[in-house]
């Protein structure tokens, strides 16, 4: 190849480049606008923090960076991702389309850049790097698996610049044989960096790490390391995991205390799979081209003694047997699995192209990475297509639509319109991708007012038993669940139970049309006559107690299912009883009317004192609220009452003896952050 025609043809090259880029944020717009706005479960959790931080930061900036920091150290769903969106929300606004572009231009294009580093940091040909680069830089940023998790909403691919970067350091110090104090310290931050972004990255950082001593104590083998050699090998490691452990403590110790505290192989039981689906789904995820190209790749990587996609190879190895000892890796869960499996992909292009150099099989290879990208998100079937099916990923991910969205939507206005008149609540009791609660509240946003929201597997959320005090309930039929029955009893039991109308079932009886949902299910609401008795509740718990015994100590050491039973009475437009943890509830009266429970606490959970408080940012949230007025009364006895003002705390303290407890919040002049947080502590059944 002449030197003019290697300059024109990688001219053509960073052309087609810049295209594939502007192609992208004009495919993400066009990508968002084809979709129904089927936004539920993960798909919408972290675009719903986009919204809410973005909205906070514009109003208070110093109230923002408080909560951020606040859920980076206790939140499994952080917000540091978040962080460096924000911009893109103060430009853009909060849409749907602004959210997956910010995730693409932030996190997914310098991730592709990373890995093209990487993946291209031993060709030796330091004179044309920058055509190479740009080469290996098309096919990152058309690898299907960084885009499909992005244009699903997850934003879990930014915790892979962290973990790219941690990569480089080790790689370019011989796996940490010839790092300096900057270096293991610099290896250190970047490991945490993506366990801070989603905790789930853990598995990645402990499989890097132990692939780097592997590595590390191969070459000390070879080289027969002094015992001074050895020494210095083991501080560098040891720097390595304190400076970790170090900031991993000082900014996130309470979740590192639940983590440690938390069996997840357990809680997370539901999602786990034989280690040959897991496998498979990877295959289906990358489809037979690329997984030959990395299979070549692999190969000849050995031959030639290729140490970066030896390296990360095992490292994707590490990954998916370490994750899969707790649970199958889902879609975003892949990511840092297909981002070490890059390099041995571009791996397996380098020697198809003969080194870059066999211009036809290299256009022929871009071509079919244009391919694989197409159709792996265009709406439509292509499996008709000849070869399309069999070389292409299995999996595709084409805009979220669903069947007879119509009648879904005739179901929200339905909920709309039966608790807006009646000032009563609902629940769903199902939980698969054809109804859920979520799906219900994403296409219509005004019922999450209106929700007592549902458990959904049992190990990891235990049951929800407010669900029992909603007035309404939607169940679908066949009973809708995502896992088999045995991990969703808190989904199949009660709605079991108000199809056949056994058990608290026949308290409930159905109002309103059957709803046609997806794949010839159907969806009807069910009214409940009259509050559950307290015995009524304890006969379904033991239900649940059959499966789950350890359950029972649990419950009887809160007040859950005393407030199952209890009398609600929302005040109108703003009422509100939500629990929001153990023993804790938030309450918020009506626009001009109180918000009153009334619980029955002769056989239950019985709490000997209650602190009700305003948080004292609801005044720089709402300078003008006057705070609210409470009640606390137990038996025939007043407790306590007065006016309750934000960053302020009434604390009630109860009697040892008393079969019913009331408590009232009332608005004072206007309704504005007039929310009270209520804990209940002390005492038992």
């Amino acid at each position: 190849m002449k030197k003019d025609e290697d300059i024109s043809f990688f001219l053509l090259i960073y052309i087609l480049l810049a295209l594939s880029l502007f192609s992208c944020i004009l495919f993400v717009n066009y990508y968002i606008h084809h979709e129904e706005p089927l936004y539920y479960w993960d798909y919408a959790g972290y675009w719903d923090q986009f919204k809410n931080y973005g909205a906070m930061a514009q109003t208070s900036f110093t109230h923002f960076i408080f909560t951020i920091f606040s859920s980076i150290r206790s939140s499994s769903y952080s917000g540091a991702p978040i962080l460096l969106l924000i911009p893109f929300y103060k430009i853009f606004g909060g849409s749907r389309d602004s959210y997956i572009s910010a995730i693409s231009v932030i996190y997914l294009i310098p991730t592709a850049y990373i890995i093209s580093k990487i993946s291209t940091s031993n060709l030796n040909k330091k004179k044309y790097e920058p055509i190479y680069l740009g080469i290996c830089l098309f096919f990152s940023l058309l690898f299907t698996p960084f885009w499909a998790p992005t244009l699903r909403g997850y934003i879990s691919i930014g915790g892979l610049i962290p973990l790219g970067l941690a990569t480089i350091i080790i790689l370019q110090t011989r796996f940490l044989t010839k790092a300096t104090l900057v270096h293991a310290i610099g290896a250190g931050i970047t490991l945490w960096a993506s366990f801070l972004f989603r905790r789930w990255y853990a598995p990645s950082v402990i499989a890097i790490v132990i692939a780097s001593l592997i590595f590390s104590i191969g070459i000390a083998l070879e080289n027969r390391y002094t015992q001074q050699e050895i020494f210095r090998l083991v501080k560098t490691y040891a720097i390595l995991f304190i400076t970790g452990t170090v900031f991993g403590i000082v900014f996130q110790y309470p979740l590192l205390l639940r983590i440690i505290s938390t069996s997840y192989s357990k809680r997370f039981s539901a999602y786990s799979a034989p280690f040959v689906y897991i496998l498979e789904n990877l295959y289906y995820n990358l489809g037979l081209l690329y997984c030959s190209i990395i299979s070549a790749g692999v190969i000849y990587a050995v031959l030639k003694k290729n140490y970066t996609v030896l390296f990360t190879f095992l490292v994707a190895v590490l990954i998916t047997v370490i994750f899969s000892s707790i649970q199958a890796p889902g879609l975003q869960q892949q990511l840092p699995i297909m981002f070490m499996l890059f390099p041995a992909l571009f791996s397996g292009i380098v020697i198809i192209t003969n080194g870059l150099r066999n211009k036809l099989a290299l256009i022929l290879l871009m071509l079919l990475s244009f391919l694989t990208f197409s159709f792996s998100f265009a709406p439509g079937n292509f499996d008709d297509i000849p070869y399309v099916k069999f070389l292409f990923p299995t999996l595709k991910y084409p805009p979220l639509s669903i069947e007879h969205f119509k009648n879904y939507m005739a179901l929200d206005h339905y909920l709309q319109s039966i608790t807006n008149s009646s000032n009563k609540m609902f629940s769903v009791f199902a939980a698969s991708p054809t109804l859920n609660s979520s799906l219900l509240v994403a296409l219509d946003s005004k019922l999450a007012n209106r929700i007592n929201w549902e458990a959904d597997i049992d190990r990891r959320d235990h049951f929800h038993w407010g669900t029992l005090r909603s007035k309404y309930v939607v169940v679908g039929k066949p009973i809708q669940l995502q896992f088999s029955k045995k991990f969703q009893e808190v989904i199949f039991i009660p709605a079991k139970d108000i199809l056949t109308h056994t058990h608290i079932g026949s308290d409930y009886k159905r109002i309103g049309p059957f709803f046609n949902l997806a794949g010839n299910d159907t969806a009807a609401v069910y009214e409940r006559l009259k509050p559950l008795s307290s015995r009524e509740i304890q006969n379904f718990a033991k239900q649940l107690y059959k499966y789950y015994p350890s359950w029972k100590r649990y419950d009887n050491e809160q007040i859950s299912m005393e407030l199952a039973s209890a009398k609600v009475v929302l005040g109108q437009k703003w009422g509100a009883v939500h629990e929001t943890g153990k023993n804790k509830i938030f309450m918020s009266p009506g626009e001009h009317s109180t918000t009153s429970v009334q619980i029955n606490t002769g056989s239950g959970y019985r709490p000997r004192k209650i602190t009700l408080r305003i948080p004292s940012v609801a005044k720089h949230d709402c300078p003008n609220t006057h705070g609210v007025f409470v009640n606390v009364i137990a038996g025939n006895s007043a407790i306590d009452s007065g006016i309750l003002t934000p960053g302020h705390t009434i604390v009630a303290k109860l009697p040892s003896i008393y079969t019913n407890l009331s408590l009232s919040v009332s608005p004072i002049i206007n309704p504005n952050c007039d929310w009270v947080h209520v804990t209940f502590s002390g005492g038992g059944s």
